[in-house]
């Protein structure tokens, strides 16, 4: 019904910020969503206050009283380690239930930061708001910009009122977004008003720039540790492989707060003595190697991929979570330090062909995080599979992971055991009573992509009875049209780990006995932005080929291109599930020849 915020800040930007909600529960299955609340604040510089939440049922009213505070600091945060939400039970809901929740946070984050004021403040969500209200107020001769997106200008009105100024934005019945599976982040499509110090990506940059300076720190330690890492014949790419392979592999990758602020970086010398630290921390512990190798590498801001694209009209820190490295060589690189058990030449597929704002104290620049630096990402797997004349299959199945992907698959095999039985429940959900063993890892390394295989039995694969008898040329099928294309039309792009490839081989050995009565045609789908092709062929007697071939070359498919994606899609869930048939034979003549 209500969803209102009013912001008063102050000259040293510290704020109050006065947050009203009131909502109807209208639906059985909305119950389960109001009935958390949540206050989301940083315990080192706000203070929640004045908290209240009633809930008015059949004229009877009850005050929610059980509450507690739970970090949201997890690896997810990224940026923004020093974060915790006070968790409200909201009591007694039912449908026709009127939730009225209030509360009051002051905030002095701006004293850490020089002053800075950052705030995103929404209007909408996931269910229809009558009303909202966002008032903003600041002191008449204090810098400050607000911008509004996914909202025209027009909306905004602004007066003065004594030495404040007064920004207003009042929307009535606005809609909600549509819930849609692989959407984008709901920063991208909830209407927003954006508050900010900065007016230009210049005034941004320089101040993060500031609040990096002489953070940069090598202690004894690092000093050592870095001599005994390099070579004196290394040149500058192998220095910086070397170097990044050590601060992945000896600092771990944490989210909850070490420090003021969660924008700062903590110094890079205590980072590397207490061997932990956030994306940031690890960031600047890297920089600051590189460089005393004699390396240039500044510090880059990201907007990882799954949360869209940067909106470059908005000079707005807020917009990243994520702080990854960039190194001025080979054309650029760009280099995660979270990204554990990952080459120099893996960077997650989350900051591939993104934006990144480049900072440094001699200035700034914007750069695309795609250079030609990087591995491929690359999934193949090649699959043999001996049919016995009793209908029953051994096989064995190799699989190669390279780019993005190994990174991943390297973790899981640090424990093979839960591998092998991961892998044993996968297939027993498509064949059951299927056995699998003999995993066996080929290749691990960081500097080229994951090779392991294993081996299997299914039980029943191909029924004998009749005389026809019908197999699936790809043993499993492929989960695209699940998860992108149940649906006939989208309001909200698709967002896919787009850019890589992956190739399917499958060989058949069929029993004496059968031959193929029919082969699948090959088909093939090519699009701009995704490719699809499927082969098949008899290579000998009894022997069976089969070939699929997939391109995925973009991250996001709007939603007029849907229509075309989807019958993509459709396209690859056909032709997956079509049957190779083998019909029974018997000294050269069929059944059906007797």
């Amino acid at each position: 019904i209500l969803d209102e915020c009013v912001m008063n800040i102050s000259a040293d930007g510290s704020y109050e910020k006065t947050v009203r909600r009131v909502f109807q529960i209208n639906a059985e299955s909305a119950i389960r969503d109001f009935s958390t609340q949540y206050i989301v604040f940083n315990p080192a510089t706000d203070r929640v206050e004045d908290v209240h939440c009633t809930v008015t049922r059949g004229g009877e009213v009850v005050e929610s009283a059980e509450s507690y505070v739970r970090s949201l600091s997890d690896p997810d945060s990224r940026m923004y380690y020093d974060v915790q939400a006070r968790v409200l039970a909201v009591p007694s809901l039912g449908k026709g239930s009127l939730v009225d929740l209030s509360y009051r946070v002051r905030s002095g984050e701006a004293r850490l930061y020089r002053g800075y004021v950052g705030e995103r403040i929404m209007a909408g969500g996931r269910y229809r708001t009558l009303l909202s209200n966002i008032v903003i107020s600041r002191p008449e001769g204090m810098r400050l910009h607000v911008r509004l997106k996914g909202i025209t200008n027009d909306r905004l009105s602004v007066e003065r009122q004594g030495d404040r100024r007064i920004y207003r934005l009042a929307l009535s019945n606005v809609r909600p977004y549509s819930d849609e599976v692989a959407m984008p982040h709901q920063s991208e499509i909830i209407p927003s008003l954006i508050v900010s110090s900065h007016g230009t990506w210049e005034e941004a940059a320089r101040w993060y720039a500031s609040l990096m300076r002489g953070r940069a720190r090598m202690s004894a330690e690092m000093h050592k540790d870095l001599s005994g890492i390099i070579g004196s014949r290394d040149d500058d790419l192998e220095k910086m492989r070397k170097i990044f392979n050590h601060v992945n592999s000896s600092i771990r990758y944490v989210g909850f707060e070490l420090g003021l602020g969660g924008l700062q970086p903590r110094n890079a010398d205590l980072t590397y003595a207490t061997r932990m630290g956030d994306c940031k921390d690890l960031t600047l512990v890297l920089i600051s190697m590189l460089r005393k190798a004699g390396i240039d590498a500044r510090v880059a801001l990201v907007r990882t991929r799954e949360r869209g694209e940067l909106d470059r009209s908005i000079p707005f820190i807020g917009q990243f979570n994520h702080a990854i490295c960039y190194v001025n060589l080979a054309g650029g690189v760009f280099l995660d330090a979270t990204a554990k058990m990952a080459g120099c030449r893996e960077l997650p597929t989350e900051d591939r062909n993104i934006q990144a704002l480049v900072i440094d104290d001699g200035g700034h620049a914007f750069m695309n995080t795609n250079t030609g630096f990087y591995h491929a990402n690359t999934d193949e797997v090649i699959t043999e599979v001996k049919i016995d004349a009793k209908g029953g299959a051994a096989f064995t199945r190799k699989l190669t992971k390279g780019g993005a992907f190994a990174r991943s698959v390297r973790l899981e095999l640090l424990d093979e055991s839960e591998k092998l039985r991961g892998i044993a429940s996968y297939w027993n959900s498509k064949y059951t009573g299927t056995s699998v063993a003999g995993l066996s890892v080929h290749q691990a390394g960081t500097e080229g992509p994951v090779v392991y295989s294993y081996s299997g039995s299914i039980p029943s694969f191909l029924p004998t009875a009749g005389e026809y008898a019908a197999i699936s040329p790809f043993i499993v099928s492929s989960d695209y049209y699940r998860e992108y294309g149940m649906m006939k039309t989208r309001v909200s792009p698709v967002r896919i780990s787009g850019g890589w490839t992956s190739d399917t081989i499958v060989r058949f050995s069929i029993p004496e006995g059968w031959e193929v009565a029919v082969l699948p045609r090959a088909e093939q789908r090519v699009h701009s932005r995704f490719v699809a092709r499927f082969d098949y062929g008899i290579k000998g007697s009894g022997e069976i080929e089969v070939r699929s071939s997939f391109v995925f070359r973009d991250s996001s498919i709007d939603p007029r291109e849907y229509g075309e994606f989807r019958d993509f899609l459709i396209f690859i869930h056909r032709k997956e599930n079509e049957r190779i048939l083998l019909r029974s034979v018997k000294d050269g003549r069929s059944r059906a020849d007797r």
